[in-house]
């Protein structure tokens, strides 16, 4: 192959090219040096790379190359002059080649880290491999999520490239090195940088006069060189090469990678210069005393022991503020359980170490305090006192120590006798002085039960306060801390999986506070996901939104995911119901309803699931839905807090829904609707027998109705987003009966009157319960139950009998005259379905249990029930027998 300047001969796809630039615009490396419709570096130099891998001059082979190669090298040469672009036109430099090698930085712990590998490795120090690089960089705190395995590949793919160690072609690349290291790079009138075209004609010229071995080995050499010069160093000798594709830009587009910008570049380089500087200014030994008893947290930072904290930029910010103060420079922390509080003062001790604090607070340490190691060992009286003593003096002999005590309400009573010297006390003078800075952190119940009781600690610090994270806050912290957890599980997080991990905690976890139940969703569904590989039930390590969904939904105890099994559930609900719950569809086709609003997220978002008034006779099956809807969406028909409103009847009795006040015995156990639900959110509350209750109960639950919340007496806020409100009531039942028609002549009559009786019974409602109580409610009317409703509940107890007596192996038999006498016996229209269930049990259940406790009814027997007799002779009779034989009758 001869190649120059205004010709290059050879085969592509058949045709021929008149001179490279001609078969650069129409092959597919033609958009790696395109960004944006932005040309960035020149044809030629990724053409003669490609020619010189491709090892024969064969322009398909170099296609081919291409093709194999991974997505992200394939972009590397004209994002490196991306780097060199931006860099220049930060710094102002037009160069070429700025001597900083472009702004590439590296920080001190992934340093640490890669002279880790290269020991482990084998390989000199200062010559890692770059696989060795990319395994140290999954290892680093620089580790950027989702980038390592493409890291691995790319560093694979380069090792399999042919060393450059030919001397002849080292000769001869020096002679034409001035191609590439010529200044082409220029700013135009807007101060754009823009490239020239090198001239070809040094290169051409050497060529012609080589062999075809020396052609490959000097094409290979140039474009190696050519990427060192770039990257400043060596291409097989330093980590800098992934380095920039780390830090300084996105490879590729489709690893979805934020470019960092010049000025972080610049920032990156202040930062790290002074890091050095600051790591000088600890006295890490200094406080030995202190160090026995804590953490310090500032020298885990260093050491790249800390997760990064995301987010609480104003908790910090204030953090900072009131450390700076000359007084009471002590701040506290207060949030839920789980909202980051630790999290908050280990971000202040990164923070310290990158420098981006204050000038007063360089070069602080935070030592986190243990108050149970404090207490420990301290048998005899003044021990304790004289381990708080030379605590305290050592910090103020070193005022660079910032003392993190997590959970300082327990300081308060800490190593107290009958002198009242706890820790608390013993720290008072010191904090009131100054002479000391302490961070605290504590929730809110804690604050208000111990340290707000005691004004003189409580003026001593400034609150903090730490709200739980927004669900975008929450995102983000998730995408920062995922790889840890992706490394210790040894899976993948998809970012449906992520955005599930929130969504869903926000949900369904409403008794853990954001971002800790997030977080422990992603710890969890990793776990899981690793187990089900550990057992060869799947082969894929990416966890999804539906193994998210599993998770949760076995952490909630509920079905949270509306998978295809889930769906056919819900559509079946009314069906499966209507048939449990005899005669009363209507009713079950307004549960049902509210259920779907509910599950598919489109209900209001603060309100119980649904809020009903069962209005009907007593029998009708108004608590017996109650429990079948517990038993169908919660998996028991004990998922339910029933509250006898008779036992509610007085005005004092207010207070045991949610809990006694203060100083009264009971205060701390809870109320008797708000701790069961705080305890249990998903389930069914059922308030029996409305009318009973006094006034002021009704008036307390108007907010739960409405907000779906309830304050106890301790305060805390008790959400009833995820409960079925049902309150029963039988008002307006007995006029309904007495106006109720013995017969009815046609089907259009007996519907009016159906109509009338529910009219009536609404009408009842609204006249004892008030409107705003009444306008909260769906008022479901229970119709009374007709014969053939009868029938088929009997045949739903009958069917239940036979199911127990199936354990036993026994057979049981019923005649339709037997049928029609339990009915009969059984059926009271003032009562209901009820006394039907007294009778089967006096006249049948018991005879069976008092046969077979006598022996005359044996396992493995059939039983025939069947009634004899006329009018008031008629009788029930039961016989059994083994089977082929008589029957014998029980007395």
């Amino acid at each position: 192959m001869e190649i120059n300047r205004f010709s290059f001969s050879t085969n592509y796809d058949g045709g021929s090219y008149p001179n490279p630039n001609q078969w650069w615009q129409d092959s597919p490396l033609s958009k790696i040096t395109m960004l944006n419709g932005q040309q960035l570096v020149e044809p030629s130099d990724v053409f003669l790379y490609a020619i010189a891998q491709a090892g024969g001059g064969d322009s398909r082979g170099a296609k081919a190359l291409f093709a194999r190669a991974p997505k992200a090298m394939r972009v590397i040469v004209g994002r490196l002059m991306r780097l060199r672009e931006e860099e220049q036109a930060v710094t102002k430099k037009t160069r070429w080649l700025p001597d900083d090698r472009g702004g590439i930085l590296f920080t001190l712990a992934s340093h640490k880290l890669l002279n880790e590998a290269r020991m482990s490795a084998g390989s000199k120090p200062g010559h890692p491999t770059l696989v060795d690089l990319a395994e140290a960089y999954r290892r680093s705190t620089d580790y950027r999520e989702g980038l390592a395995d493409d890291l691995l590949k790319i560093a694979t793919w380069l090792e399999t490239l042919p060393p450059f160690t030919s001397a002849s072609a080292t000769a001869k690349t020096a002679n034409v090195s001035g191609v590439f290291s010529q200044d082409s790079y220029s700013m135009d009138a807007a101060g754009q940088p823009f490239f020239d075209t090198p001239s070809l004609d040094p290169l051409v010229e050497a060529l012609n006069g080589m062999t075809a071995e020396e052609k490959k080995s000097t094409l290979e050499g140039l474009c190696k060189a050519e990427l060192q010069t770039l990257l400043g160093k060596a291409l097989f000798e330093e980590d800098y090469l992934i380095v920039a594709l780390v830090r300084e830009f996105a490879v590729a587009k489709g690893m979805k990678l934020d470019f960092q910008k010049p000025t972080d570049i610049l920032a990156l380089r202040v930062k790290n210069s002074t890091r050095n500087k600051i790591r000088q200014n600890f006295r890490w030994d200094s406080t030995p005393i202190v160090n026995s008893y804590g953490v310090d947290l500032t020298k885990l930072a260093f050491d790249g022991k800390l997760d990064p904290v995301i987010g609480r930029e104003n908790e910090m910010n204030r953090l900072a503020g009131i450390l700076s103060r000359r007084k009471k420079a002590n701040p506290l922390i207060i949030g839920e359980p789980g909202v980051g509080k630790t999290a908050i003062a280990e971000g202040l001790a990164l923070r310290i170490v990158n420098g981006e604090v204050p000038q007063n607070l360089r070069g602080k340490r935070i030592v986190m305090l243990d108050t149970s190691s404090l207490v420990a060992g301290t048998k005899l009286r003044g021990d304790f006192e004289e381990r708080m003593k030379s605590i305290i003096a050592e910090l103020e002999a070193n005022p660079d120590v910032i003392v993190f005590i997590d959970e300082i309400h327990t300081i308060m009573g800490a190593g107290d006798g009958k002198g009242k010297m706890d820790a608390a006390n013993l720290l008072k003078p010191a904090l009131a002085r100054g002479q000391i800075k302490v961070i605290g952190a504590t929730t809110l119940e804690e604050y208000r039960k111990h340290i707000e009781k005691d004004a003189a600690m409580k003026r001593r610090f400034n609150e903090v306060l730490a709200p739980p994270t927004s669900p975008d806050e929450t995102r983000k912290i998730l995408e920062g801390c995922q790889g840890k957890y992706a490394e210790h599980h040894g899976v993948a997080y998809s970012p449906e999986a992520l955005n599930a991990s929130v969504q869903l905690s926000v949900r369904y976890m409403h008794n853990r506070a954001a971002p800790d139940n997030a977080i422990d969703v992603l710890d969890e569904v990793g776990a899981y996901v690793n187990s089900q590989i550990a057992n060869r039930k799947r082969e894929s390590n990416v966890v999804t939104a539906r193994d998210v969904a599993e998770k949760v939904s076995e952490m909630v105890g509920i079905p949270v995911a509306l998978g295809g099994d889930d769906r056919e559930r819900l559509l079946n609900m009314s069906v499966v119901l209507k048939g449990e719950v005899i005669g009363q569809d209507d009713a079950v086709e307004k549960i049902t309803k509210a259920v779907l609003r509910a599950r598919t997220g489109i209900r209001g978002p603060n309100k119980p699931i649904g809020c009903f008034l069962f209005l009907g006779d007593t029998g009708v099956g108004k608590t017996h839905l109650a429990q079948r809807l517990a038993n169908y969406l919660f998996g028991s028909p004990d998922a339910m807090v029933r509250i006898d409103m008779s036992e509610y009847m007085e005005k004092h009795a207010v207070s045991r829904l949610v809990g006694a006040p203060p100083g009264y015995v009971g205060h701390d156990e809870g109320g008797q609707l708000t701790e069961p639900v705080r305890r249990k959110p998903y389930t069914v509350v059922l308030l029996d027998e409305l009318e009973k209750a006094h006034p002021d109960v009704l008036q307390l639950l108007l907010q739960t109705l409405d907000d779906g919340r309830l304050t106890d007496s301790t305060g805390r806020t008790v959400d009833f987003k995820d409960t079925i409100i049902i309150m029963t009531s039988n008002i307006g039942t007995r006029a309904a009966q007495e106006k109720k028609a013995v017969g009815y002549d046609t089907t259009s009559q007996k519907n009016a009157a159906v109509q009338n009786n529910e009219e009536h019974l609404v009408s009842a409602a609204k006249k004892v319960l008030t409107p705003e109580f009444i306008n909260r409610l769906d008022i479901v009317p229970f119709k009374a139950l007709e014969m053939n409703h009868v029938e088929a509940i009997m045949d739903l107890e009958l069917k239940k009998l036979e199911e127990r007596l199936a354990d036993r192996n026994i057979t049981i038999e019923w005649a339709d005259a037997a049928k029609k006498f339990l009915v009969k016996q059984g059926y009271d229209s003032e009562f209901g379905a009820r006394p039907l269930k007294r009778t089967i049990q006096a006249l049948v259940t018991d005879a069976l249990a008092e046969a077979l406790v006598a022996g005359d009814l044996k396992d493995g027997q059939r039983v025939v029930v069947d009634a004899v007799g006329d009018g008031d002779a008629r009788k029930l009779t039961i016989g059994h027998s083994d089977p082929g034989a008589d029957l014998l009758f029980l007395p």
